[in-house]
């Protein structure tokens, strides 16, 4: 039979390793810029992901059928981290009035969404867990923009703060998956199902 990953298109494959790609951007960003606004960025980021964590695995909802995740799909991380950057970088686009850029500012929600809704074709998600995610994600977005940061951490506008929270970063791209997964599979097989949005975690 011949294997269908070598028929996958290119945004197939854009798709599945999106994490990756908007993880080591943001990394290289805040390592290559000297940015308060984009150290608040990611680390608004950082935040929005890990509530989106223990949101979903307090709703503990589980993803469809054959998928090959364990952890709980309500809401999608991935739609949440995609349009909680759509809708920050949006907003700081459209802030700078630079009418050049205003198109940049429209396509990157409509890039989250086709991002996100791969999670769904794929059998990742369901649509539900998606539109919740983006919805989560952009909304934490528009508050988090709104925050006086700059006012109530003074650090963030430093370079060891970005640096620092560059290698929090990378941390949590090889780090974060892997412990999670060790973490469902030590529980007991019912705390596993639990955890796992009510299947089975083998």
């Amino acid at each position: 039979m011949e294997d269908t990953r070598s028929r996958r298109s290119w945004p197939d494959f854009f798709y599945e390793h999106i994490k990756w790609i908007v993880s080591a951007a943001a990394m290289a960003t805040l390592v290559a810029r000297n940015d308060t606004v984009c150290t608040i960025c990611v680390l608004g980021a950082v935040v929005n992901a890990l509530s989106t964590k223990v949101l979903k695995h307090t709703i503990a909802q589980a993803r469809p059928t054959g998928a090959p995740l364990v952890d709980p799909g309500m809401p999608s991380s991935h739609a949440s981290s995609l349009f909680y950057f759509a809708t920050f970088i949006a907003i700081a686009l459209r802030e700078s009035y630079d009418k050049r850029l205003l198109a940049a500012a429209a396509a990157l929600p409509a890039l989250a969404f086709s991002a996100s809704w791969y999670r769904v074709r794929s059998g990742l998600h369901t649509a539900a867990q998606v539109v919740v995610g983006a919805l989560v994600g952009a909304a934490f977005a528009i508050a988090w923009w709104r925050m006086p940061l700059e006012d109530s951490i003074p650090q963030i506008r430093g370079r060891g703060f970005a640096l620092g929270l560059a290698a929090f970063v990378l941390v949590g791209m090889v780090g974060y998956d892997p412990l999670e997964r060790r973490a469902i599979g030590a529980l007991s097989p019912e705390r596993q199902k639990r955890a796992s949005g009510g299947r089975p975690s083998g």
